[in-house]
């Protein structure tokens, strides 16, 4: 018998109803592997600097829809069907054609797990939904999954730039419902309520920091201090759904060095390797293309008032001729023009 166990809230800037399982319910976590760089651990080199800023989503030009979180508490499956559109977006990049998902199929593959609407853990998520594939989509699965520690923003910047998001847990403060407003800015730490229990990506940086969290079909920017205050947990994973055909992300980047990168931070490498080998392998660089040569002028066609022109011109070296000499002298005026007429 399916249950429900959600609350909703209204949001006065979009104008719609939002639903919210307890935190409590997603605070189970997926038995995997706890991202960090293990050479830095021994006194190696630390995780590397990421460039800032990160687009992963054409600048919040990608689709992210409310997915049917203003009917039911399904938040966690509607991140992880937004995680999806970012890879298969391209950052709207030509050659990419972005994943959409029936909400009517979403919903009841969401009800199923959730068994009604009591909202999901990371667990229920990966392996019911997720792997299976979302709203029944067995295409949109992922591959290997990694717990992150959110708060190290070192790493948490590497994770948005390679794999393009994290998947965060957390506890929506008061303030954040009541003021929330699109393209928003949410700078300081705040007080979370644990009955606003919430799922959502991060993706994007800005140059100063901070992380894009889309969430009720639009996004706000939140700093590292923010989230860290929100009670979070995290997890991030890694997917053939991030290339095209080729073999190469948004990025620009062959699957082969997206595989190391997560390999590094303790993906696990035989699961990495099978991504890379569903794709060509890296090619050799492109040639430079060769310089265009410069174009021979065109010579412009001959025309009658051209010829005339010539004619006139040779006659008029001297003021008096017999005809041989006339002849003779329009002749050499012509044969001068035809070859390059107008010059």
């Amino acid at each position: 018998m399916k249950t429900a166990s959600t609350t909703k809230h209204y949001v006065e800037a979009l104008g719609r109803w939002v639903h919210f399982a307890h935190r409590d319910t997603m605070r189970l976590r997926h038995t995997h592997p706890k991202a960090s760089f293990a050479a830095a651990e021994a006194g190696a080199p630390s995780v590397p600097v990421t460039t800032l800023p990160v687009d992963c989503t054409g600048g919040a030009t990608v689709s992210a829809p409310m997915d049917g979180n203003d009917t039911l508490g399904d938040c966690m499956e509607a991140m992880a069907c937004h995680v999806d559109g970012f890879w298969t977006y391209g950052r709207g990049q030509a050659g990419w054609t972005q994943s959409s998902f029936a909400l009517p199929a979403l919903e009841n593959q969401y009800e199923a797990a959730s068994g009604g609407d009591n909202g999901l853990d990371e667990p229920t998520l990966l392996t019911q939904c997720w792997k299976p594939g979302l709203a029944g989509q067995a295409a949109a699965t992922y591959d290997d999954s990694l717990d992150v520690d959110v708060t190290n923003v070192p790493l948490a910047r590497y994770c948005i730039d390679w794999f393009f998001h994290i998947n965060m847990m957390w506890s929506v403060p008061d303030d954040f419902l009541q003021n929330f407003q699109p393209g928003g800015t949410w700078q300081n730490p705040d007080t979370p309520d644990p009955a606003k229990g919430h799922g959502t990506p991060l993706t994007d940086i800005d140059p100063s920091g901070l992380y894009r969290l889309f969430t009720w079909g639009s996004w706000v920017w939140v700093s590292p201090a923010f989230v860290a205050s929100v009670d979070p947990a995290c997890f991030v994973v890694f997917s053939r759904r991030q290339f095209n055909q080729q073999g190469y992300d948004a990025h620009g980047r062959h699957v082969s060095a997206v595989a190391a990168a997560w390999v590094a931070i303790g993906g696990d490498g035989a699961k990495a390797a099978a991504v890379v080998a569903m794709f060509p392998p890296v090619g050799p660089s492109p040639a430079p293309p060769s310089p265009t040569p410069t174009p021979s002028p065109t010579p412009a066609a001959p025309t009658l008032e051209g010829a005339q022109a010539a004619v006139t011109a040779a006659l008029e070296v001297e003021s008096i001729w017999d005809q041989a000499q006339a002849i003779a002298a329009a002749n050499a005026g012509l044969a001068a023009y035809w070859p390059s007429p107008g010059s």
